[in-house]
């Protein structure tokens, strides 16, 4: 359900006010009328017995109690036939049953059209007007190119006032997030996680309780970043210092002042990660904000790098925190190490590898037996692999150009906990919002998805509303303290020495020199 002023669509799906919710409690109210129903029908089976040995007790007794067994026998008949009767609610309740099991099941079918996000029509019609898109783009640009080989072209070129030259370049890249989303990288990366659509052999192999291709390949990554960050040097994370507290943000008004907030923390050189306390000792509340992956090179010191990727991909214990990857580490020991009022209510919100960072650290019971983390809110973020804490309320925003979600494979796991909140960005009223979800790279930015915390601001989806509601109620009229936090790390390494390798050598094309005999030349 949206509203009119809502600048990106969204669809919504699950959570406290969602289906998940609804239809776990319409399909046990149903077992529970069910369960009614079949008492009563007992009761009825016991009222009928009674009557007949009633009505046999008639016809024995004498005349001093006919009139009580008469009576009794009145009673019992009210009861089996009468307007309130046994059977007559063992009747009412078995449709109640039965209509509570409809009304489950059509509102999930709704759910499952909701939380789709785009038809198949739709998604059909984007895919293959990209693709044509694309080969349009490519011969402008050829035709702009050999128009600028032609004198007139190469005139206008210097001159500045090519028209012809200006008319056929195209103004921006093409669309390409039709045949690129979520929903294309999650089917084809979905294949590799079971040995269905996999080569035969390792197809076997995974039947046989082997890795699957999507593990072995993620496994074999991350020894490759490993590797490459061993050989640069890059020195290993040791701990957490903290920046002096700093004036935080005001009040929160909603999801966008959270992906602003996250935003903010992203672009800070005052650490990776933040943390906002609103109010003081037992009536603290506490904001986290974990940007992704920002660190792109091999020497750096970042926690947040390519390593850190594909270390979360293949993690699958998350009780302590060693386990995690380097960003998890460093979220889970700043907020032990930070001195939080120990019942302080904690909301994780992350964007990219910083949510499924916070996923890890609400799954990890050496955290969650310490602190109190009660929210989170991911946002663009492949955190299928992580089990959900059906303790933390959750909020996942997607949207359907964004494939960073989708490069786990899984589909949406629906907990009564969990509200999935899925945007389509190219069908936006605003034609600069739509441009954004032309590529895969700016339908992942956070300033984005602060669009899509636009739109959910007005967002009338009961589930949402509900989210929206529990997140800022805390902040009301309280201004913020911030605490940047970063990591230490051991004394830096210096690069490792390359091995000495002699060149493979290659077929012999001359007379061969050596190195010591100089040149005839």
């Amino acid at each position: 359900m949206s509203s009119e002023e809502q600048a990106v669509p969204l669809a919504v799906s699950g959570g406290a006010g969602g289906t998940q919710a609804v239809t776990t409690d319409l399909t046990a109210a149903a077992v529970i009328v069910d369960t009614c129903a079949g008492l009563l029908s007992e009761c009825s089976l016991r009222l009928r017995i009674a009557h007949a040995s009633l009505l046999f007790a008639q016809t024995q007794a004498v005349p001093t109690v006919w009139d009580d067994v008469n009576r009794a026998k009145t009673a019992v008949e009210d009861a089996r036939y009468g307007v309130d009767s046994c059977e007559a609610l063992d009747a009412a309740l078995t449709d109640c049953a039965e209509g509570l099991r409809v009304v489950a099941a059509g509102y999930e079918e709704a759910e499952r059209a909701a939380s789709a996000g785009l038809s198949l029509w739709g998604a059909a019609g984007r895919y293959f007007g990209d693709i044509l898109g694309a080969q349009l783009w490519v011969g402008r640009v050829l035709a702009a190119g050999a128009w600028k080989t032609t004198p007139l072209g190469a005139l206008g070129t210097i001159t500045g006032k090519d028209r012809v030259g200006s008319a056929l370049m195209p103004d921006r890249a093409p669309a390409v997030t039709g045949v690129v989303n979520r929903a294309t990288v999650t089917g084809v990366l979905g294949l590799t996680r079971t040995p269905v659509g996999t080569p035969p052999i390792w197809g076997l192999s995974a039947a046989l309780g082997g890795p699957s291709m999507y593990d072995a390949a993620a496994t074999g990554l991350r020894g490759v970043f490993e590797a490459g960050e061993y050989w640069a040097g890059e020195p290993r994370m040791e701990g957490v210092e903290f920046a002096e507290p700093v004036a935080g943000p005001s009040e929160l008004a909603g999801f966008e002042s959270m992906m602003g907030n996250l935003g903010e923390v992203s672009s800070s050189p005052h650490g990776e990660i933040a943390y906002d306390v609103y109010g003081e000792g037992a009536d603290a509340s506490v904001f986290v904000y974990i940007p992704g992956t920002e660190d792109h090179g091999l020497s750096d010191g970042a926690t947040g790098d390519w390593h850190g990727n594909f270390t979360q991909m293949t993690t699958d214990d998350f009780s302590k925190v060693d386990n995690l990857n380097d960003l998890s580490q460093l979220v889970a020991n700043a907020l032990l190490e930070a001195g939080l009022p120990p019942d302080a209510p904690i909301t994780l919100v992350g964007h990219s590898q910083g949510a499924a960072a916070a996923a890890s650290v609400a799954a990890c019971e050496e955290v969650t037996s310490q602190l109190n983390i009660t929210n989170m809110v991911l946002v663009g973020s492949p955190h299928g692999d992580v089990p959900n804490n059906p303790d933390v309320d959750t909020v996942v925003i997607a949207n359907v150009q964004d494939p960073v979600p989708g490069s786990d494979g899984l589909p949406d796991n629906a907990a009564p906990n969990v509200t999935y909140v899925n945007a389509d960005l190219r069908a936006s009223s605003d034609p600069d919002i739509a441009a954004l979800g032309d590529g895969p790279i700016s339908a992942h930015g956070i300033e984005t998805y602060r669009h899509v915390g636009a739109s959910m601001d007005l967002e009338a989806a009961s589930s949402v509303v509900a989210a929206r509601e529990a997140l800022t109620k805390s902040t009301a009229g309280r201004q913020a303290t911030r605490t940047y936090a970063r990591p230490t790390f051991e004394a830096p390494q210096e690069p490792r020495p390359q091995p000495n390798v002699e060149p493979r050598p290659g077929p012999s094309i001359g007379p061969t020199v050596s190195p010591s005999t100089p040149s005839s030349r």
